[in-house]
């Protein structure tokens, strides 16, 4: 009998992802309270397009973002959707490594007037 409860348990169907945003070049999705998930794409030349993701963490009107999308253009949706659809400021952006799929719109952010942290290490320093 338990067998069958487990066996039923483990067919159930898979839950499609609901994303809050999505375009062509991005999709966010909520992962938690107050917690999202942004997946952007790079383009490589051994992998095809590769998704990237990184978080978004909102506090009362404020967010914090985790590693950028992969270009300025898709870091300037993400802003956009933060600061336009949810209505936060974004107060910080979090680097957590020094690859394009963390790092390569960060000049959206700076422009957007966003004080952006990383370690040492992934400054180069």
């Amino acid at each position: 009998m338990v067998f069958v409860a487990m066996l039923l348990l483990s067919c159930t169907a898979k839950k499609t992802a609901l994303y809050q945003y999505e375009s062509e070049t991005m999709k966010i999705r909520q992962v938690g309270n107050n917690l999202f998930m942004h997946v952007s794409y790079l383009n490589t030349n051994d992998f095809g397009k590769v998704a990237c993701n990184g978080m978004v963490y909102f506090n009362g009107k404020e967010a914090i973002v985790f590693d950028t999308p992969t270009d300025n253009a898709s870091s300037l949706e993400l802003i956009s959707w933060i600061q336009e659809k949810q209505h936060k400021q974004i107060k910080a952006i979090v680097v957590t490594h020094f690859h394009k799929d963390c790092l390569g719109g960060l000049e959206a952010f700076h422009e957007n007037g966003t004080t952006s942290y990383a370690h040492q290490g992934t400054m180069g320093i």
